[in-house]
Formats: C-alpha cells, structure tokens, sequence
C-alpha cells in the first residue's frame, strides 16, 4: 500500500524485487534459524545486527529495497521507514561486509547498464525512489550513491559502460556543492560531466511525480557543462574561474583541457593565454606536489593540519576561531567540519559530524605527530601559513582583474583596482606577509 500511494506499480515492484522487513525485531532472525543458518553467518551477512546482549533483525518495518552488483547478485539491502514518526534513520544501509563497501556500489546501476551502454550517457541522482521514479517513467540510465556523496569508486564502477554523466541535483546550496564536487572527480577520471539543477525542494523523484517525465525532457535544454555551470553560479567571476581552473589542471586529455580554457575565455573577458599561463602554473605546482609524496608520506595540507590540532586540543579551539575565519580555509571539507564544530562542545566532537565526517577526522588525528610541549608554536605557524596563503590569494585575484581591466581598456576600473594593489601591498608590508 506504501509503495502503491508513491505510484510504484507491480511491475517495478517485481523488477526492482521491493520488499517488506516486517516489526518485531525477530521475523528474519527466526526464518534463518529455521533454514540451519548459524548467528556468526547471520552477523556477519550485515542482515541481523547485535543489540543489548541479544541478536535481532538489522531492518524492522521498513521497505527494504535490495542492493544488486553489476552482475545482478544481491550483496546489501537498503531499508525506508515507513512510519514517519517512527523513531530511527529514514534511511539504512546493511553495514559494509566482504560482500558490500557501500562507497563503491550504486543503487540502479544492474538495471540500468544496458540503457546506458545504448544511450551513450548515464544519470547521477539522489535516492532510492528517484531511480525508481525515473525508471517507471521511461528514464532508464539512471543511478544513485547508497546515501552518500559521490565517489571515485562508484564513478569509476561506470566508466566501462559510458564517458559521459549528467548529473541531477536540488538546486540548494547542497545540490551545487555536491555538483562541483563530482565535476572534479568525474574531470579527474576522464569523464564528461553536465549538469541540472532542479527547483530547489524538489528531487527527482518528487519533481517527475508533480510534472511528469515531459517536463523534466524539456529542461534538459538548461543542462550546463562545467565551464557554463561555474560561471552561472553567485560568487566572485575570478574566484569561480580560479576554481574551474583546478579542476582543468587535473584533466590528462589535453585537448579537451585547451577545448575548457578557450570556453572560459570566450565567456569571460580573459585571455586565452593568460588562462593557459594560469594552468600551467597549477599543473607544475601539483606535478612538484606528486613528486614530493612519491618520496614519503604526504605532509598535511594547513587547513587539515589546523583541524586535526583544533579537534585534538580542545583547550585551544577558542583561539583558533578567534584567529581564523571560515573564508581563509581553502579545503571545502575542512571548512564544512570546522562549521559544524565552531562554539560547541569538544568533548566528543565525533558526534557531531557525519559518518564519513568522523572518518576523515579520525585520520587526521591519528597521523597528527607533534612534540606536546610545542602545540602554540605549531598552531601559530598554521594560522600564519593560511593567512599567507589567503592574502597572496587576494593579490592573484587583483592582478587578474587588473590585467582583464587592461585588455578592455577599462580605465576607471584599471584605476580602482591599481589603488586597491597598491592598498593591500602596505598590508602586506605591514603585517610582514611581504
């Protein structure tokens, strides 16, 4: 009846093998048992779980939608409450097991491989029942992470089928942050990716449901690619492009990475060669970075050593955020954690953060090797680092709108931004940056 007043029909009941966990806590548990199976299988298989000295059913009054590989084998379930006011996640994965690494899978992907190896494209979306919508409306390329964000693993789980992605989000400040974080990695692994953004509170599946399958084709006419994308987004023009920069330099195809810049500078008042001198110098900076982890351990990023001193000495978090402000911190990771632990008890920090959150975390702390008597050193250090770091930034940011000024021989502008120049090099001076 649920899965009826969603407009699931039977026949993708049966295709996607939907099903019912019912409450109790033992149904599963009791039928296994019956059928010989022994509870270290049971544990072991993520479908029971141990809870206060006893062994129960993992998934209880939900609707359970199987997790099939590529192959078409069953590996992990995903469970929906069905109840909204039931108490637990909305959402529940099986655990990860020797079958299962959640990071690596996508929902969809079996039913949907030969749809996209035919239609040349695959879709990245949200959920479950955004697959499941798009599926019964005759979208059939389309796939989505187990509750996650996008990963490498599951990027490269489609590059056999097809080289292009098109990728579609909510269009809140989550959607697009989620958007420019799997452009770089899908860029990074040799793949095209596009994206569209749908009315913000709307998903896939919710959007399809309300307007129909017709209405979501005929906005495929505002499907942007990276560099169209980058530059409708609010923000700082140099900024945006510095941005899209990166994510180019990381690109090996090079005629695709030349096919990009003439983009940006055929939108943009920059010029060709300047943005290609800018690439150069990212690529030879990460080319001397790669060169330098070949010879040992990757050293801490500042913004990551920062976070593994300020979750590790509690006792100085307070002065840390007192000298550092969100928009000096480069890594976007970084700054989301630092956001969400900023005025709050450090006790246990880890409970306030994300699964994949406290894992990062984690492992920053445990590589952290300091001497404990130098700790206000190090963390004076850090801070001047990303202060140096930041206002050299600025100075970048100046110089090429000073130098696109000069191209368009924008005088006024050319003037203003001369005084400003001039301006943040006394700071420098000052502040002994310079």
């Amino acid at each position: 009846e649920y899965l009826k007043r969603r407009g699931i029909t039977e026949k993708l009941i049966k295709e996607f093998a939907l099903g019912y966990a019912p409450g109790g806590g033992d149904t599963l548990l009791s039928f296994l048992r019956n059928k010989g199976y022994v509870e270290a299988d049971l544990l072991s298989s993520g479908l029971c779980k141990s809870k206060d000295n006893a062994v129960v059913d993992t998934f209880r009054n939900r609707v359970v939608f199987p997790i099939f590989n590529i192959r078409g084998d069953v590996i992990a379930f995903g469970g929906r409450l069905i109840s909204e006011s039931a108490l637990g996640p909305k959402y529940l994965n099986s655990p990860e097991t020797l079958l299962f690494k959640k990071s690596a899978e996508l929902y969809g992907l079996y039913q949907a491989k030969r749809e996209i190896q035919k239609r040349g494209y695959v879709i990245f979306t949200e959920g479950y029942f955004d697959v499941i919508t798009a599926y019964q409306k005759g979208l059939t390329n389309v796939v989505a992470p187990l509750g996650t964000a996008l990963t490498i693993d599951q990027i490269r789980k489609v590059k056999s089928l097809t080289k292009k992605v098109l990728l579609i989000f909510d269009s809140d400040e989550a959607g697009i942050k989620a958007s420019k974080r799997a452009l770089a990695m899908l860029y990074e692994q040799g793949l095209i990716g596009k994206v569209l953004l749908l009315p913000q509170g709307e998903d896939l599946d919710s959007f399809v449901g309300k307007h129909g399958v017709e209405a979501l084709k005929k906005r495929f006419a505002e499907v942007k690619g990276l560099v169209d994308f980058y530059l409708s987004l609010p923000g700082e023009e140099v900024d945006l492009i510095r941005e899209l920069i990166s994510i180019i330099s990381r690109i090996e195809d090079g005629i695709l990475r030349g096919k990009l810049v003439k983009e940006i500078s055929d939108r943009t008042a920059y010029q060709e060669q300047y943005l290609r001198e800018e690439l150069m110098k990212v690529r030879t900076a990460k080319s001397i970075d790669l060169a330098g982890a070949s010879l040992g351990p990757k050293p801490f990023e500042p913004d990551e050593f920062l976070l593994a001193l300020y979750v590790s000495y509690p006792q100085h978090a307070s002065s840390i955020n007192e000298q550092i402000s969100n928009g000096e911190i480069e890594n976007e990771k970084v700054k989301e954690i630092f956001m969400k632990l900023a005025g709050r008890e450090l006790k246990d920090p880890f409970s306030l953060l994300s699964e994949e959150e406290a894992a990062y975390v984690s492992g920053l702390t445990i590589n952290l090797n300091i001497d404990e008597e130098e700790i206000e050193k190090n963390i004076r250090d850090c801070i001047k680092r990303i202060k140096n770091r930041a206002f050299k930034k600025r100075l970048r940011d100046i110089e090429m709108k000073i130098k696109a000024a000069t191209q368009n021989c924008d005088n006024e502008l050319l003037k203003t931004l001369q005084q400003r120049w001039n301006q943040l090099i006394r700071e420098g001076v000052n502040e002994r940056i310079l």
